[in-house]
């Protein structure tokens, strides 16, 4: 199984594919932790996700790029990235929000993604789904066309 996740702190994207791309579910991982922040926020993140994954061959994730927004913002949602990843026990492979999907809009990214999928893949969608497990699904889908 091929597990694509959309990292941050307060919430993640995951997505699930087979081994020839076919996506089995999606959905958003909500942080438990509302409150605080730093290490105590990031490991209650990271602990949340792999309370919903199991043991994937390969794990394919978001990493940050300098974009403009808040330095710390972006540092706090890496680290939850590097925890994910620190976690893991299969391959890994990482693109940035520029190489998978450019400078297109989030809801532009959602239709695309939408658009594409086939009607037995968009039911694997989690109803309560945010636009973090849309993007989880187009970084998987992503990796599979490259």
């Amino acid at each position: 199984m091929i597990i694509a996740i959309d990292a941050g702190v307060r919430k993640c994207g995951v997505a699930m594919f087979s081994e020839d791309g076919v996506l089995l579910g999606a959905y958003t991982v909500m942080n438990p932790e509302r409150i605080l922040r730093g290490v105590v926020a990031w490991r209650s993140m990271v602990d949340a996700v792999y309370s919903t994954i199991m043991a994937p061959d390969l794990l394919v994730i978001e990493t940050m790029q300098s974009d403009g927004r808040v330095i710390t913002d972006a540092l706090d949602v890496q680290l939850v990235a590097g925890m994910i990843i620190g976690r893991s026990s299969c391959a890994v492979i990482t693109y940035t929000p520029r190489q998978w999907k450019g400078q297109v809009p989030k809801s532009a990214t959602i239709a695309r993604i939408k658009q594409d999928l086939t009607p037995a893949e968009l039911r694997q969608i989690d109803k309560k789904a945010t636009h973090d497990a849309f993007d989880a699904i187009g970084i998987g889908r992503y990796y599979f066309s490259n």
